[in-house]
């Protein structure tokens, strides 16, 4: 994956990341001394985050098997972080080879990690986009669902969001 000017200047791995914080904590590969050093500081005060962060991987693998058992078959992972073990595109293709996953995040290096895992797919999607931009947010995900096949209008879209409220920050028309 070749990376924009624009992603390039976004990348800081000294400040640490939710999405490589959270796969840190899921015991993932995919992160910087700064997120440990964050997550260590987290796990000072909440010494069971690890276990709350398996306990939501494993609501994700329920509610998107519940959601393949009901007929869905594309996916918009909106926040997704890096796309590590136990994610949608593997709950999908254990269960349902052709449904369609488009992981969407603005951090630039879990957009990069998440492209390398993902590969040369022809049903995952990992793209750079921000989750606060919701006026794009919704027909950027539909647009790569339909690369990746026929994108089904008429059916239910579900929007995956594990995780992605509690590191949200103010938007800047909200602030004082």
């Amino acid at each position: 994956m070749k990376l924009t000017p624009e992603q390039i200047e976004r990348i800081q791995p000294e400040l640490p990341s939710p999405a490589r914080v959270y796969d840190y904590l899921l015991g993932g590969a995919h992160n910087f001394p700064s997120d440990q050093a964050a997550a260590q500081q987290m796990l000072a005060w909440l010494p069971n985050l690890p276990d709350l962060a398996q306990a939501n991987r494993r609501f994700l693998k329920r509610a998107v098997t519940y959601l393949l058992d009901q007929g869905i078959d594309q996916f918009l992972d909106i926040g997704a972080g890096i796309p590590t073990q136990g994610n949608v595109h593997e709950i999908v293709r254990d269960r349902q080879a052709s449904a369609r996953v488009v992981y969407m995040d603005n951090d630039p290096i879990a957009v990069m990690h998440g492209s390398f895992i993902i590969g040369n797919s022809a049903t995952v999607r990992v793209i750079d986009a921000d989750l606060t931009d919701v006026a794009h947010i919704a027909p950027l995900g539909h647009t790569h669902l339909n690369v990746l096949g026929r994108y089904h209008f008429e059916e239910v879209d579900p929007t995956l969001q594990p995780g992605t409220l509690r590191p949200l920050r103010p938007m800047p028309q909200d602030r004082p």
